[in-house]
């Protein structure tokens, strides 16, 4: 195992045990923003096929107005829990775990309908 004994090794974090210490974290790839979310599970299920033991989704709004750009991913409906399930059996069966990270853009949001803290505009908008 060389320099780093624990990788591989299987870690417990409260009632969750990581089949090893390598974690993916978040990157928007953009398949968040697809229907029905296949691609999504198929990108996460290579990875934890793979040797990943815990990956961090991309961006998912709890609703529109906190949406990152007009048409992007948002988990605010009953009816997506499935697409959602289809990404995280995949990756449980091939080993790993995932998290899904939601966000509220707030004014770092490229959309009409953005709801934020204060109409000053984030500095890295346009």
């Amino acid at each position: 195992m060389g320099a780093y004994p624990n990788l591989f090794r299987p870690i417990t974090v409260g009632s969750l045990t990581l089949p090893n210490r390598i974690i993916m974290g978040s990157m928007h790839t953009g398949l968040e923003d697809l229907p029905g979310l296949e691609r999504l599970a198929a990108y996460f299920a290579e990875r934890a096929r793979h040797g990943c033991g815990l990956m961090v989704t991309g961006a998912f709004s709890p609703n529109a107005a906190g949406r990152l750009s007009e048409g992007a991913a948002a988990f605010d409906d009953e009816a997506q829990i499935a697409d959602h399930r289809r990404v995280t059996d995949s990756v449980h069966d091939g080993g790993g775990r995932i998290l899904l990270q939601l966000i509220h853009a707030g004014r770092y949001g490229y959309h009409a309908d953005i709801v934020a803290p204060s109409a000053i505009a984030a500095p890295i908008n346009k």
